[in-house]
């Protein structure tokens, strides 16, 4: 291979002149870019972009191929140092790519490789990172890898004496970052979910406030096992309305993995009516939710500022206790899953119809059950509960076993009506063995406790998550409502 400097013109081909002309105008981009683009770095950010343009970058060196061309760049400016020639392609290397294998989740991708040549291989480049070289099978070099992100990428075989070839995929159906703007986003990213694309390791950000119009005609179908993170920006999602007896769980989201955090976000006016009946084990029944009916990941920042959150239970089914289950925020809360920091303004009802055995009535402001933790959250709807046997509670109905409720108050009004039995509680309605309440309050006076004993209003408590606005405690991240 020859080497030559970049000041010798006369020894340039067209095709290198092509070359690096196209190589230039990247560099003369990202010398822009170097000045104005504050996500811009001499490693990282300079090698995504060559990489975008179909350039071959050699992992931790300056050197990048561009048509078969092979070019030393010096970062720091960015430039061409020097072009290093090109060593000849071999048609004889033979690389066959598959159609890339798209996971069920959709959030990676499986890359088969395989490369025929009768001589011996001497490196294998994937994107411009080195790669071990297989044992040949049935005179085959075969690759798998997997990716996580949509783009191109290329492979780049050389053998002993330089010669090379290369061959160039494109993944387009890994599930990307996600930005809502208006409902129709917002029914798009639902879709999504519902069909599989988990959304596993990535980001869904809610970009503005929006109306989902919702009334008995245009009802919300909820988000099932969501994966990722939701990001709400502090924004505001008005009239979620489900009035339904086809699912066991109803809210915004069906249910979130263990995964899953949702995070910054509001809804108004949530009308949710939940009357599944179709129970098919002993603790079956209907969740309703607002963010979430069940919650096994992580909810934080987030509030229900008004409506009405139900949940009826009225056929029974022979031989089994049946709940209906009711909560803010949640209806369930699952063992490690958390819910920090949230609040439920919304009127929350649960109404389980005594028949045969038993019904239970399980409800309560911001989570219906919880084996998780619960802190910093507070409630101000009132909570009607009606059944043969009532568990009720303005944060939880129901602590149980490794469950947890700390920093809460309560003011919001219980109303409760059992036949037979109730247990009622300003904070939980009952606690498990195991199961623990720390530092919660019941009125305004002692809700001040949450906080520093001389507070004035709008004052903040620096060190915890409250503040008072017209006299009672509200959380810090309210005031960053857009």
């Amino acid at each position: 291979m020859e080497y030559y400097g970049k000041a010798d013109v006369a020894k340039e081909t067209t095709e290198e002149k092509t070359a690096k002309e196209k190589l230039e105008l990247e560099l003369e981009a990202l010398g822009i870019d170097k000045h104005t683009n504050k996500n811009y770095n001499e490693n990282d950010y300079i090698n995504e972009r060559l990489k975008q343009k179909e350039m071959i970058v050699i992992e931790n060196t300056d050197i990048v191929y561009v048509d078969g061309w092979k070019f030393e760049i010096d970062r720091t400016v960015p430039k061409i140092n020097n072009c290093l020639g090109r060593g000849e392609i071999e048609k004889q290397i033979v690389i066959d790519i598959d159609t890339p294998k798209i996971s069920e989740d959709y959030t990676t991708a499986t890359i088969k490789i395989e490369i025929s040549y009768e001589k011996d291989i001497a490196e294998i480049t994937f994107n411009g990172e080195k790669i071990g070289i297989p044992e040949k099978q049935d005179g085959k070099y075969i690759i798998e890898k997997t990716v996580e992100q949509n783009g191109k990428y290329t492979i780049l075989v050389k053998d002993k004496e330089g010669k090379f070839n290369i061959a160039t995929v494109e993944v387009k159906d890994i599930t990307e970052d996600m930005d809502i703007w208006n409902k129709a986003d917002m029914e798009s990213f639902r879709d999504k979910v519902n069909s599989g694309r988990t959304f596993k390791g990535r980001t869904v950000r809610l970009m503005d406030n929006i109306d989902l119009q919702g009334t008995e005609t245009n009802q919300w179908t909820p988000i099932n096992n969501f994966q990722g993170m939701f990001e709400g920006n502090y924004h505001t999602i008005d009239h979620l309305y489900i009035k339904s007896n086809e699912q066991r769980k109803q809210g915004l989201f069906l249910s979130i993995a263990k995964t899953a955090t949702i995070q910054n976000l509001m809804l108004k006016d949530v009308s949710i009516y939940n009357s599944w009946n179709k129970c098919a084990f002993p603790g079956d029944g209907p969740w309703s939710g607002g963010i979430s009916a069940g919650n096994n990941g992580k909810i934080y920042n987030c509030g229900i500022e008004s409506g009405e959150i139900v949940a009826t239970k009225k056929k029974y089914t022979d031989d089994l206790i049946e709940y209906a289950r009711a909560g803010g925020i949640t209806g369930f809360n699952s063992e490690g899953a958390i819910i920090d920091s949230c609040y439920n303004k919304a009127t929350i009802k649960a109404e389980a119809e005594y028949a045969g055995m038993y019904n239970i009535a399980l409800i309560a402001g911001v989570i219906s059950t919880t084996y998780g933790i619960i802190t910093n959250c507070y409630n101000k709807g009132e909570i009607i509960a009606k059944g043969p046997f009532v568990y009720i509670g303005g944060i939880s109905s129901y602590i149980q076993e490794k469950g947890r409720i700390e920093n809460c108050y309560n003011i919001g009004k219980i109303t409760y009506n059992a036949t037979t039995k109730t247990n009622a509680g300003e904070i939980t309605g009952q606690i498990n063995p195991g199961g623990v309440q720390n530092n919660n309050y019941t009125s305004l006076t002692t809700a001040k406790n949450l906080g520093a004993e001389d507070w004035q209003d709008d004052q903040k408590d620096e060190k915890g998550n409250w503040m008072f606005n017209n006299s009672y405690p509200i959380l810090k991240w309210q005031l960053n409502k857009k």
